[in-house]
């Protein structure tokens, strides 16, 4: 059942629904953007016609980087993003020194079992500091959801600058050139109605999270059913046909930073390599699953292999 009829509307007609298995991530960003690319220069409709839909923040980053390579215009959009609690200390530590005069940040600073001295001595080696020591100080590349932010970084910018940045992407996420050929955007905040679609990285643990396996029972089990809603919805934003797509095999020691849940493992090329599963919520279709094609048979009916 459609996200649309379980709400009592009536449900524009389901699009055509393909499953697409390719064989590590990087083959299926690089695909799906291929792919795109050929649909809009075939059959142009509109500039919201297009979507690449991902699993969180950190794979719309890696799609908008295959879309550059590919040449297809594509831009990220979504909704105000989840922060995770580290990335939340991070920027903590950015906005102090961003705002070294503002009592109500000190006193949270001083509540969280650091001194007046430890500020004073922060502030004298990076009160002036440009954005480059910065992002090097407070490791923002870990956090993931700061990923695509710390893509307009240029380097110079002052604390100031870089907090209010990061801040800003946070809360609208959408890249400064807009919107022009294809969206790129979460499956959580999927707006609007596309053509076509390519659901990227429907495999197990990032659709859903590792949030949906945590060990606080009842708070992965309010993840999961979000986590479900949000992917039947995504059917209800296209009108022709939505390509779910997900790999085989990722690089393990990857696999486990990410999240994802593997079956096994095996050596390959001398690297060892994760053998992943589809995402369990498909069998929210029951028999209504997806039908199957190989991508390098999707691939050559548009003549790119």
């Amino acid at each position: 059942m459609e996200a649309s009829e379980r709400a009592g509307q009536v449900a524009p007609a389901a699009p055509e629904r393909i499953f697409v298995k390719w064989a590590t991530p990087a083959d299926e960003l690089a695909g799906a953007a291929r792919l795109l690319e050929a649909f809009h220069f075939r059959r142009i409709d509109d500039a919201n016609d297009l979507a690449i839909v991902v699993p969180n923040m950190a794979w719309a980053v890696q799609a908008k980087r295959a879309c550059d390579v590919t040449g297809l215009k594509a831009s990220i959009r979504a909704g105000r993003v989840h922060v995770s609690d580290a990335a939340k200390s991070r920027l903590a530590l950015l906005e102090i020194i961003a705002h070294p005069h503002d009592a109500e940040l000190q006193r949270r600073w001083e509540a969280g079992g650091h001194s007046r001295a430890e500020l004073d001595e922060l502030l004298a080696h990076y009160g002036g500091a440009q954005a480059s020591a910065l992002v090097r100080l407070a490791d923002l590349h870990a956090c993931p959801e700061l990923h695509h932010g710390l893509l307009h970084v240029c380097g110079d910018e002052t604390p100031q600058q870089l907090y209010d940045l990061l801040i800003g992407q946070l809360e609208n996420p959408t890249a400064p050139e807009g919107l022009q050929v294809a969206a790129i955007v979460p499956y959580t905040h999927v707006t609007g109605t596309y053509a076509q679609a390519f659901f990227v990285g429907c495999v197990d643990g990032l659709v859903p999270g590792p949030d949906a396996y945590g060990q606080d029972a009842a708070w992965a089990a309010r993840t999961k059913q979000a986590a479900e809603q949000a992917f039947l919805s995504v059917a209800d934003h296209v009108m022709k046909r939505l390509y779910y797509s997900g790999f085989s095999k990722v690089d393990a020691d990857f696999a486990q930073r990410a999240g994802i849940r593997f079956a096994r493992t095996k050596t390959e090329g001398g690297a060892c390599v994760a053998l992943t599963r589809p995402t369990p919520l498909f069998a929210q279709f029951g028999a209504n699953r997806p039908s199957t094609l190989g991508s390098q048979a999707l691939l050559r009916m548009y003549g790119l292999n």
